[in-house]
């Protein structure tokens, strides 16, 4: 079972973020297949690009679009939690990007999909 790490974080001024304001969330998954070893991390950053936290999961073994999924979740999770309800996420992803936008119950992620699916509608 994978665990969820937060390296670095900041309470949020009242002054300089409110629950209107937008965050930037940007995501990168790595995997090492000949070792079995996989983590997603991301940085979450205001609209001038200033940094509110960083945050990393090992996840083992699985495949490079896990990751990259398992890193958009986690970031949605962490703004989620601190009240931020407008977010422009940054991938270099584009099968990532594709699986969230199609939201294919086809497709072997639909787990992490559906999750991902489950916070956007509570987001702009």
């Amino acid at each position: 079972m994978s665990k969820s790490v937060v390296h670095k974080s900041q309470s949020c001024p009242p002054t300089l973020y409110t629950a209107g304001s937008w965050v930037r969330l940007r995501t990168d998954g790595s995997v090492r297949l000949d070792e079995g070893f996989a983590a997603t991390g991301g940085f979450v950053g205001d609209h001038n690009d200033g940094w509110i936290m960083e945050f990393c999961r090992y996840l083992g073994y699985c495949t490079v679009l896990e990751a990259e999924l398992w890193g958009i979740l986690d970031g949605l999770n962490f703004i989620f939690d601190r009240c931020f309800d407008r977010v422009l996420i940054q991938t270099n992803s584009i099968k990532a990007v594709n699986s969230i936008q199609e939201g294919s119950s086809r497709n072997s992620n639909s787990g992490l999909v559906r999750r991902i699916h489950h916070i956007l509608p509570q987001m702009k």
